[in-house]
């Protein structure tokens, strides 16, 4: 009975560990969000001050194969990955991923495609563990299990 426990307690803890360092990481990627989002903001107020765009192109990017665009999108070097985790931070209540494309598109990715957010949206959330997805809609931080851990503490009457 007392090996139980203390198997639950080992695996708990192991788990905690994991989430504290996916946080860690999700604070990493925030803050890089934070940054990039405000070096998007100095960049789209210089191009609308000089009547030029403010997106950069990358002309020799090749298209992912599955994809099949011509161009990847970046703002001051930033990703798709990152301007999400940057849009979502702000919608505490969460967006839907036709909310969080049309959000893009209106700010820092006017040529962003359904076809290329919706695996980035899956990578933040299956490898990342950045964005949690419920009811339809998509949250900043991740998914975790109805009773923390994943698993219920052993019974004191087994």
């Amino acid at each position: 009975m007392s090996s139980d426990f203390l198997t639950f307690v080992e695996s708990r803890r192991t788990k905690i560990r994991k989430q504290i360092q996916r946080l860690e990481m999700a604070l990493v990627e925030l803050d890089k969000s934070e940054k990039l989002f405000r070096m998007s903001e100095k960049v789209q107020a210089k191009a609308r001050a000089s009547g030029q765009p403010g997106l950069e192109f990358d002309q020799s990017a090749k298209a992912p194969s599955k994809i099949g665009q011509g161009l990847n999108v970046t703002v001051g070097g930033g990703t798709i990955k990152e301007a999400v985790l940057a849009l979502l931070a702000d919608f505490p209540n969460g967006l839907t991923a036709d909310e969080v494309l049309a959000k893009l598109n209106a700010g820092p990715m006017p040529t962003l495609a359904r076809s290329s957010l919706s695996p980035q949206l899956s990578r933040l959330r299956h490898i990342d563990g950045a964005v949690a997805f419920r009811d339809s809609r998509w949250f900043l931080g991740g998914e975790s299990s109805a009773s923390e851990g994943g698993q219920a503490p052993p019974s004191i009457s087994e």
